[in-house]
């Protein structure tokens, strides 16, 4: 799958530059990543109302030339609908699945996505009702994107999962040590890290590691 983001302005913070790189990098693992930047327009202060639309409408046909036919675009809007992690993952799996070979991802300036773009978009998605700089949000959104991959390999376990009993008892640990703990989940052996925060890693332990299970604990 081929994933485009499509933002306006450039980056001028290098924290920010290297938050992007870094998540770019982790991505190829998952996905083809495409950025693209297009140029913004000076907002004077004090700009009116049609002067802001014309601002917009610059902006939105530099996004448009970026977009190709049969894409399935994802527009980033304070009035978008709102989708926890595991929806978000669940919704770019079920694109996958319908054979969506790209999905681009927009972001707009400070004032906005035009109206040409909005409805180009086959989806408008919000992160919250809060304003967050549209550099930022190019952060937020790619560190999204990869938990939603993650989700989708299996190798992030979520609250979600902890409520539905996906975890066994620590007590029912096969091994059990200070830094780890080797479950059977849904058939599957897996090592679990020290819980550190409200999200879990997961990886299989091998047939090796079950055979050595099977030899401790027949």
């Amino acid at each position: 799958m081929k994933i485009t983001l499509i933002t306006v302005g450039k980056i001028k913070e290098r924290f920010f530059d290297s938050s992007i790189e870094e998540y770019s990098k982790r991505l190829s693992r998952y996905c083809k990543l495409e950025i693209i930047q297009v140029a913004d327009e000076k907002t004077p202060d004090g700009a009116s109302e049609a002067l802001e639309r014309q601002i917009r409408e610059k902006e939105g046909e530099r996004i448009l030339s970026h977009i190709r036919d049969g894409a399935y675009v994802i527009a980033l809007a304070i009035r978008g609908k709102e989708l926890s992690s595991e929806e978000l993952a669940a919704k770019i799996a079920r694109l996958a699945v319908e054979g969506k070979g790209q999905l681009v991802f927009i972001i707009g300036g400070s004032l906005g996505l035009s109206e040409a773009v909005m409805k180009r978009s086959d989806y408008h998605l919000s992160f919250s009702p809060l304003t967050f700089p549209h550099q930022l949000m190019r952060v937020i959104l790619l560190e999204q994107i990869y938990r939603s991959f993650r989700i989708n390999a299996g190798s992030l376990i979520t609250n979600k999962d902890l409520s539905a009993g996906l975890f066994l008892r620590q007590s029912d640990s096969v091994i059990k040590t200070g830094l780890f703990h080797i479950f059977e989940i849904k058939g599957e052996m897996v090592w679990e890290r020290e819980k550190k925060s409200r999200f879990y890693f997961r990886e299989p332990c091998g047939s090796l590691l079950r055979a050595v299970l099977w030899i401790l604990n027949p």
